[in-house]
């Protein structure tokens, strides 16, 4: 499959270009000196190795705002190429993504068209997979983009020359290209503006739950071993997010899910349908679920006030710790007690 180049992406002064271009040099060197020496050059590789950028750390990830990267000013005008639109975005439930709203497109316009969230930084492996020559992928300024359906729905994902990768889904899925060629503008746009500092983040409050390391705390806090789950034996928390806000139990069988897991983030208020219960947990309220297998935690948390007026409904977002274990609610109640008491040592 021919490899796709977004028109300027080679005068972009990014490590992922300097590095195409250095071969190039390279290259036509070689060619120099064969026609001095009459001898034949060495065979070319078959392809050239983009460079990975160095993964941005969660610490700095954990305050970025991708909604500001999504410029308003510049959202329109990048997707008049694909449809000529008006578009608006917000703050998700996750922390760290942006929903996108296009009511042209959407069947409900209360209802955002596209979500952007963090995905995993890859492993060199990877890395060289994603960027082999025999994979779509698109070279833009400021990242490398790929594109892909996943259940169905067409995504596509920018791998930043600063470190950080973010995902967009199609949540109002279209039987089109429209989708694409979308999802495509709007990372495109991620992209630049990443590269062009100073990245815009968002003005946290010292101390709030969403600047913390969950995992980390956790860790601290004794989870998930506290719990009583070693049998098996319990396995290490890793870190399920790029921004260190959600962390799980790590199974022998990867296979197997795993029987803890605690995250931080944003509540749609406290829903107590689906039988969830009130409860009140080292003074913060919450609700509990117990399904007979696994209880599920959301604690609420003082809400912050960076995140005034940045929804685009009228919902009551409560910033969360969310918590799940295979075990009774009363135990799971005790433990979050210790990861509460964990958190606010570091405020």
């Amino acid at each position: 499959m021919s490899q796709l180049r977004e028109r300027g992406a080679w005068r972009s002064k990014g490590p992922l270009r300097r590095g195409l271009l250095v071969g190039a040099i390279a290259g036509l060197a070689g060619l120099l000196l064969a026609g001095c020496t009459g001898t034949s050059p060495a065979p070319a590789p078959t392809h050239s190795v983009l460079p990975q950028p160095k993964a941005m750390s969660a610490q700095q990830i954990r305050s970025l705002d991708v909604c500001a990267l999504i410029a308003q000013s510049q959202l329109s005008w990048s997707l008049v190429a694909v449809g000529e639109v008006t578009a608006t975005r917000s703050i998700t439930s996750d922390p760290a993504g942006c929903a996108v709203f296009i009511p042209e497109q959407s069947a409900d316009d209360r209802l955002p068209a596209y979500a952007v969230s963090l995905t995993s930084w890859p492993t060199a492996r990877d890395w060289a997979a994603i960027t082999a020559p025999d994979r779509p992928r698109l070279l833009v300024d400021g990242g490398v983009l790929v594109s892909g359906v996943v259940s169905g729905a067409a995504t596509a994902t920018v791998y930043t020359d600063i470190g950080v990768a973010y995902r967009i889904v199609a949540l109002q899925p279209t039987t089109t290209d429209i989708d694409r060629d979308k999802e495509l503008a709007i990372l495109r746009l991620v992209a630049r503006v990443a590269a062009e500092p100073p990245l815009p983040t968002i003005p946290w409050a010292k101390g709030d739950l969403l600047t913390k390391d969950i995992c980390a705390a956790a860790k601290a806090a004794g989870l998930p071993r506290s719990l009583g789950l070693s049998d098996p034996k319990a396995g290490p928390l890793v870190v399920d997010s790029p921004d260190a806000r959600s962390c799980s139990e790590k199974r022998q069988n990867a296979a197997d899910s795993p029987r803890f897991q605690v995250s931080s983030g944003l509540a749609d208020g406290l829903d107590t349908r689906g039988n969830a219960e009130t409860a009140t947990i080292a003074g913060h309220s919450a609700v509990q679920k117990w399904d007979g297998k696994t209880c599920r935690l959301t604690i609420a948390f003082p809400g912050d006030p960076a995140l005034d007026d940045r929804f685009t409904d009228t919902s009551s977002r409560t910033t969360a710790l969310f918590m799940t274990a295979e075990r009774p609610c009363s135990e799971v109640a005790k433990d979050a007690d210790l990861l509460i008491m964990e958190l606010d040592k570091q405020s």
